[in-house]
């Protein structure tokens, strides 16, 4: 199995493999707090720090694939939404990627031809929000990460400056941190831990992520922990859809949620 066989794993680690790493970890917190301790915000307020990394990485990439693992990911999650009584929409966060990924190069050709185009772009994803988060995780916030993750790759060619790129970054989190604080009840205090722990991520990848391969130092090896990132920077998509499946069925048979199984729900709330 891929969690003990040490053989394929290279001797390096990448940027993506810490990155990816810590945005398992917060994912995880988040969804012990979703499914099994609701009442603990703090679990909550750790999980959306996760977010900007997942949608800043899907902009940065250079690859587009809509592989079937994907489709696969958001059927099988769907299929668990059902089966423990839960909503099928929004649909989870793979299908938020896929959306993206088809999209993206399309809307920033669009929308960097003029700042006024810059500027309607901002505004399609502002009226946008409210229809897409009821169809798909995170909606059109995702979107504005995934811009910011576009403009880090090609900031050298479009040489845009750090003052623009500051304001973009601002407004992605503050549009981030309006729309968490609108959906879990976020009060002052919480709101600010997200948006100043969105702003340094963002700035962190914005100006300082890279595909640079960090060769594996002694300390990366201790207790396999360079083996523990690269399997979560490389396996997150099976990490994910996993942990959620099981989190989903169990927090229906033993977690404090009221739900049934098989009780068919559209959306949220119905």
């Amino acid at each position: 199995m891929f969690l003990t066989d040490r053989s394929h794993l290279p001797d390096t680690v990448t940027s993506y493999d810490v990155w990816k790493t810590l945005a398992v970890l917060l994912m995880i917190i988040d969804h012990i707090g979703a499914y099994f301790l609701p009442d603990e915000q703090g679990l909550r307020i750790l999980g959306r720090l996760c977010v900007p990394i997942w949608f800043f990485l899907v902009g940065y990439a250079q690859s587009r694939d809509l592989s079937w693992r994907l489709w696969a990911g958001v059927a099988i999650l769907s299929i668990s939404n059902y089966i423990g009584g839960q909503p099928i929409f929004p649909l989870t966060i793979l299908a938020t990627i896929i959306f993206i990924r088809l999209i993206l190069d399309r809307f920033m050709v669009m929308s960097m031809r003029s700042p006024k185009d810059m500027f309607m772009a901002c505004g399609v994803i502002l009226l946008l929000f409210l229809p897409s988060n009821a169809l798909l995780e995170y909606g059109t916030s995702g979107l504005a990460f995934a811009v910011i993750g576009y403009l880090a790759r090609q900031k050298d060619t479009l040489q845009i400056s750090k003052e623009s790129a500051s304001m973009l970054l601002f407004a992605a989190v503050a549009f981030f941190v309006v729309a968490q604080a609108y959906g879990f009840g976020f009060a002052y205090i919480p709101s600010l831990v997200v948006f100043m722990g969105s702003c340094v991520y963002l700035a962190m990848l914005y100006f300082t992520f890279g595909f640079e391969k960090t060769s594996a130092s002694n300390l990366l090896n201790i207790s396999g922990v360079r083996q523990f990132l690269q399997i979560c920077g490389r396996y997150t998509l099976e990490i994910y859809v996993l942990h959620l499946a099981i989190f989903k069925i169990m927090a229906t048979a033993f977690g404090p949620l009221e739900l049934y199984w098989f009780e068919f729900r559209l959306f949220v709330g119905s």
